[in-house]
């Protein structure tokens, strides 16, 4: 059950303190430091405050800005002292507090701001004020202010349970509490079911458990402390060993695999509060317990997905040997009863600020540090709402098919489907139909029969075969617009426009030639801010498609015959540039660089990587691995004369012993004689053919090889693209 938060609805708890001289028109803005001397102010000062104070009570926004920017451009020639930290905190507050920034969409500017006044607060702090409740306002602000955008991509061969062994190797599972649509349909892969620790057990649900334990999915015991910190702090005195023992005796007999929740929402616990000390003795108490009467069960430590003023949520966290698990109550609501204060807002993440994925931000990142899944024990929005039932559907739609494309870390998702008191939550009518195409269109979600499914990851990661369909899908975010829709351009052609989170787009490989093509996505906020992400798919020949950000140009490849071999090369990583943005493709390669092409080809075929070298050649490490691996010999190849160039004798003759056989298959058919400086006694006969059969190279006009001359870096380029299937 989610308890309701409570705020202050204030940012100044303090009591005002007047300015020693009483004209000044700002004194209205915040309490000034308690030790603030304006006596003590530099030389000068008063010409520029008093114009930032008629800018003020003008309400001229390009007035107080650039007054404003004058008196911080006065007081940065002075050592910080706590009068110059009071006035710029005031400067800096004002434009907080009017969106001077946000609403032009500078964000940059919002963001800088913000740090700065976070800045002279924490000095005012630091020098015998209380401006916390500023620092908590500022860290509640940066937390939303920050544009986001990130494309991802379904992946198939992730395999990360984050150490939990209930959770899916890939994929997530989803559902909601016993008595919700989503499990009385059949249509889920986890349920929840609440058992008070004072008065039940999880025994007394057997009627309901058994018929959930299908041996599929998971199990999800919501082990509530009904009395709160009453019943946490009675916890490790043993009143309630037995109910426990009772419900972990019958959870150790489920085949389904188990994650209970102990004591839940202890961050924002009001009837009953608890100290952080006292909760954690209470959980460490119960997992000891569980560990060793129900060691299937996996623990879930589980807070609210915001905490009360002035706290966070480390402070209740029992340690990482006690937790499994990860879990927040996330709840999105539009509606707040608590407060209408801004700042109340922004740090509750309510109102407008309230999102199912913005909403678990926090939680998901801290369980990150921890290296922990995350379960999304409960949520949901109010449908009967100000909003009304379109909100509900539109967010409730939003965490089922995009919660788990952000943060892959989302293991499980319960849906808290119930009416509670005046708070509809019910999974009904136009939200069940939004909810179920939602999950209908989210590989990343198990289904009903199903252990597992795709996993997203970011775009720029992505390096897999794909037999067709290539599923992709896009997030941004901004402080004005939780929903940021997508453009996609692919080869320059828009291809799709999504009008809604996730910004799904199929990508339908098998059109796709051999070779490089260019992917961008473009994100418009509405409020003046835009960003593009822009990447490099290289198409393999094996139908293996690789993914680098940013669209790689060299600027002396423009007009050259091998820009095509050249970008492609690089977007695969098989090349790099020689500095400064450009390519050399008509340089020599040097032995140095058929050693590193050698090496590296060697080790990718083998599973493993170059050593690095402590000493030597900048080549030196690839050297020792080419003569550790037999493709090359110290005794007729020095390490001191790689410096010089290649021939293309010397280059095939060394990838030669490097590749694996496959990758010099015959796919032509060359007659003898057809290599006219190449005769059949020439001791490099067999080698030079082979590598003319695989289609690699074919010579000059008269199809002559040429060993003893020197091989360009763009020839290698093409040479690399046909070893590796690119052309």
């Amino acid at each position: 059950m989610r308890k309701r938060q409570k705020g202050t609805g204030r940012l100044w708890r303090r009591g005002l303190a007047g300015l020693v001289c009483a004209v000044m028109l700002v004194t209205g803005l915040f309490p000034v430091a308690a030790s603030a001397d304006t006596d003590n102010l530099p030389n000068g000062w008063w010409p520029y405050w008093e114009d930032y104070a008629n800018a003020v009570e003008s309400g001229n926004k390009d007035q107080i800005l650039k007054t404003g920017d004058a008196l911080v451009d006065f007081y940065s020639d002075y050592p910080m002292s706590v009068e110059i930290a009071d006035h710029l905190c005031r400067v800096y507050f004002e434009r907080l507090e009017s969106e001077y920034f946000e609403s032009a969409g500078d964000y940059d500017a919002a963001i800088d701001n913000t740090l700065k006044l976070r800045e002279v607060c924490q000095y005012l702090t630091d020098n015998g004020s209380d401006y916390q409740d500023i620092i908590i306002r500022c860290d509640a602000h940066l937390d939303v202010m920050e544009p986001l955008a990130e494309v991802y991509a379904v992946s198939y061969t992730q395999n990360e349970t984050y150490g939990s062994s209930a959770a899916a190797s890939s994929g997530t599972y989803y559902g909601s509490i016993f008595q919700g649509n989503l499990v009385t349909s059949g249509n889920y892969s986890v349920a929840a079911v609440y058992v008070e620790l004072e008065t039940e057990t999880a025994e007394g649900f057997d009627y309901i458990i058994e018929p959930l334990d299908t041996g599929e999915g998971i199990i999800q015991i919501n082990l509530n402390f009904l009395y709160q910190g009453d019943t946490a702090r009675k916890v490790p005195t043993g009143t309630y060993d037995g109910s426990l023992r009772t419900t972990l005796n019958y959870l150790s007999g489920l085949r389904t695999p188990v994650i209970m929740r102990v004591g839940a929402e202890m961050d924002i616990w009001e009837t009953w509060t608890v100290t952080p000390e006292e909760y954690i003795a209470a959980y460490r108490y119960i997992a000891n317990m569980t560990r060793q009467l129900a060691p299937n069960v996996e623990l879930v430590w589980s807070p609210n997905y915001t905490c009360r003023w002035n706290e966070t949520i480390d402070m209740y966290y029992p340690g990482d040997e006690y937790v499994d698990w990860v879990g927040m109550s996330l709840y999105f609501n539009y509606d707040s009863t608590t407060s209408t204060a801004w700042d109340w807002l922004e740090y509750s993440h309510l109102e407008r600020f309230a999102d199912p994925v913005e909403n678990a931000r926090r939680l998901v990142e801290f369980a990150r540090e921890h290296g922990k899944p995350v379960a999304v024990t409960e949520g949901g929005a109010i449908k009967n709402g100000t909003q009304g039932e379109s909100y509900a559907v539109r967010q409730a739609s939003k965490l089922y098919s995009t919660l788990t494309m952000v943060f892959p870390e989302v293991k499980s998702i319960v849906y808290f489907d119930r009416l509670q008191d005046s708070n509809d939550y019910r999974m009904t009518g136009s939200i069940l139909s939004g909810v179920e195409s939602a999950v209908a269109n989210n590989p990343s979600l198990i289904k009903p029969g199903q252990d597992t499914a795709g996993t997203y990851i970011p775009l720029s990661q992505f390096n897999e075969k794909v037999d067709g369909d290539l599923v992709l899908g896009a997030y941004a975010r901004t402080y004005y617009n939780f929903n940021v829709n997508a453009s996609y351009y692919l080869d320059g052609v828009n291809v799709a426009n999504p009008t809604s989170a996730p910004n799904q787009y199929v990508l339908d490989t098998d059109s796709l030639s051999v070779g490089s093509h260019t992917l961008r996505v473009d994100f418009n906020d509405g409020h003046g801010y835009t960003i593009s992400k822009e990447y490099r798919l290289v198409k393999g020949a094996d139908g293996v498609i690789t993914v680098r950000e940013g669209a790689q140009a060299f600027s002396d490849i423009v007009s050259h015959w091998g820009r095509t071999f050249i970008t492609t090369a690089s977007d695969a990583g098989l090349m790099a540039g020689v500095g400064d943005g450009r390519f050399d493709p008509d340089g020599e390669l040097a032995l140095s660089q058929v050693l590193v092409l050698a090496a590296n080809a060697h080790a990718q075929a083998a599973g493993t990587t170059v050593p690095g070298s402590s000493g030597g050649y900048w080549y030196q490490g690839f050297y020792d691995y080419c003569v550790n691996n037999g493709i090359i010999d110290a005794g007729q190849l020095p390490a001191a004369q790689c410096e010089r160039p290649a021939t293309r004798l010397e280059m095939i003759s060394i990838l030669d012993r490097a590749l694996p056989a496959d990758q010099l298959a015959p796919t032509v058919d060359i007659p003898e004689g057809y290599i006219p400086d190449v005769p059949a006694d020439d001791p490099n006969h067999d080698l030079v053919y082979r590598w003319y059969q695989a289609g690699i190279i074919a010579g000059d006009s008269s199809h002559s090889f040429n060993g003893d001359t020197g091989i360009t870096r763009a020839e290698v380029a093409v040479i690399l693209c046909q070893i590796n299937g690119l052309a």
